[in-house]
């Protein structure tokens, strides 16, 4: 686990480093366009290291049983947009399209909305990181039902799918 969330860490901090040294050695000498592209992919790579650090500290809270959730009211589909959004240059860096599929039925549930977002974030962001060049990423919901105890509960999956080389069946 510390291994690969070193590594995970690492990618996003050698591309701020790296961006960070052009830009100090190029300031007088490059165009305003090539500095603002170094500044954008500094800033790009630093919120994803805060992501990785964001799902670090939650997965800490999850282990040690202090995670606090706030349900509400909230749209699947519009979440899984915010998501999309977020995460758009980098599907557009790889000329991958992500299609939303809007479903045939209501998507509203009670959710933790960042808990879900960090979710759906985190699929969509793995599926775009192994999905080659110029193939489709795809995010679509089905109605399903879970059991637990003695009671059925109506849900809703989201599902993320992607044309990558897909998880060796030993992880």
């Amino acid at each position: 686990f510390l291994a690969n969330i070193s590594h995970e860490l690492r990618t996003p901090m050698h591309a701020i480093l790296s961006f960070s040294s052009m830009g100090l050695k190029r300031a007088d000498t490059v165009p305003t366009e090539k500095l603002v592209h170094y500044f954008s992919r500094i800033d790009e790579s630093g919120r994803r290291l805060l992501f990785l650090l964001n799902d670090l500290l939650d997965l800490s809270k999850l282990e040690a049983g202090r995670m606090d959730y706030n349900f509400k009211k909230s749209n699947l589909v519009d979440i899984a947009k915010i998501a999309i959004d977020e995460l758009q240059e980098l599907g557009n860096s790889k000329a991958i399209t992500i299609n939303l599929i809007r479903p045939g039925f209501d998507t509203i549930a009670s959710i933790d909305d960042d808990k879900i977002l960090l979710v759906i974030r985190n699929l969509l962001s793995n599926a775009l990181k192994f999905t080659p060049e110029g193939k489709t990423v795809e995010i679509c919901f089905s109605e399903t039902t879970l059991f637990r105890e003695d009671r059925n509960i109506d849900s809703i999956a989201i599902l993320v799918s992607d044309e990558g080389p897909g998880i060796p069946e030993n992880e």
